[in-house]
């Protein structure tokens, strides 16, 4: 029994079937509610529930608006970068199932792998796939750094810092 979850936590998560692959997920998420509540505890429930009840919601609104429009321009960046050069197209069902995986963060243990692996299935070799997956990372990195750049000086305005 204990091989059986060994083999079954120690598993390349891309070659996993649905049912797998959600069950992992859903063992994700009960682990960090477990964690959650976990932080919680050590910290003070009373001082979570007062820190909780001066939740900037102008923030957290811009927060959600934020991922609202992201999504998107994921989708259409990643587009942009597998079709440059006479790249690799992907179907669309397929580019939406890569944007969403990677958008949602649910294969961050590999970084990049996602993005490989559906390159190197759509034909790419090691170098094309390499170059356009770094090409993409860094387009990533650079909008987080001119909205975080933004943020920041919109904080210093504000004088909250």
């Amino acid at each position: 029994m204990l091989q059986l979850r060994a083999n079954w936590l120690s598993g390349h998560h891309l070659q996993r079937r649905g049912r797998e692959l959600t069950g992992l997920v859903v063992l994700a998420a009960a682990l960090q509610v477990a964690a959650a509540v976990g932080l919680a505890y050590v910290a003070g429930f009373s001082a979570v529930h007062d820190v909780l009840g001066r939740v900037s919601w102008p923030w957290i609104g811009a927060a959600g608006g934020g991922l609202v429009v992201s999504f998107p321009a994921y989708y259409f960046a990643y587009r942009g970068i597998y079709e440059v050069e006479d790249g690799h197209e992907l179907a669309r069902r397929q580019m939406m199932s890569v944007v969403t995986g990677g958008f949602g963060g649910f294969f961050a243990h590999g970084g990049a792998a996602l993005d490989d692996y559906a390159l190197r299935a759509a034909g790419a070799d090691e170098r094309d796939a390499s170059v356009r997956v770094s090409a993409l990372a860094g387009m990533e990195h650079g909008a987080l750094a001119v909205l975080g750049t933004a943020a920041g000086v919109v904080v210093l305005v504000q004088g909250l810092c």
